[in-house]
């Protein structure tokens, strides 16, 4: 068995329950866009939500992964695993969502502009290890958030960036990892 899928099986039944979203709400409760310059507010309570699907499990249906970039040349990829961004329709209506990403340093970039049926995701799998730029729209009523991904993200660990898209409100993000200590010095700069 392949040492990251040893630690991710070890991981799974060691610490089942203890993995949480990281918290990316600030300190005056608003969600940083990823740009550094204005933030979104946190998502809505349970009881500021209309009739969008429930959230407490998380997207239910990937109905598609995309790749952004590739594995070729990456040093090290055992450690320097790829990242996902999943994009979560959270409504329960369809509606047209717009995904850019873009990597510093003239690396991969992708457009995509796709119909999500209610309660629907869509992986994007960030292969190529880099600093990322993510900008999520909604084209018929003009709101958009962006989620940056750091090169740290690509390490030992499995992680990904769950943006929900609810039928009303603010998008919203977090992101998650399994959180396990790398070996030292396997994290490389491609």
């Amino acid at each position: 068995m392949k040492r990251r899928s040893y630690l991710a099986l070890l991981s799974t039944a060691l610490g089942a329950g203890c993995v949480s979203p990281l918290d990316s709400t600030g300190p005056d409760g608003r969600q940083p866009d990823g740009t550094g310059t204005e933030a979104t507010p946190a998502s809505p309570s349970s009881a500021e939500r209309s009739t969008d699907a429930d959230d407490a499990s998380g997207p239910t249906r990937v109905v598609e992964t995309i790749a952004v970039g590739t594995r070729e040349g990456v040093e090290n990829p055992g450690d320097n695993g790829p990242h996902g961004v999943m994009v979560w329709n959270a409504g329960s209506n369809a509606r047209e969502i717009a995904v850019s990403v873009r990597a510093a340093d003239d690396g991969p970039s992708l457009e995509r502009r796709n119909e999500y049926a209610a309660d629907t995701t869509r992986r994007f799998e960030l292969l190529t290890p880099a600093s990322y730029t993510v900008e999520i729209r909604v084209p018929v009523d003009g709101r958009q958030t962006t989620v940056g991904v750091d090169r740290n993200w690509f390490d030992c660990n499995s992680s990904s960036h769950r943006v929900r898209v609810p039928g009303v409100g603010p998008i919203t993000s977090t992101a998650s990892s399994t959180l396990l200590a790398c070996p030292r010095g396997t994290v490389t700069e491609s």
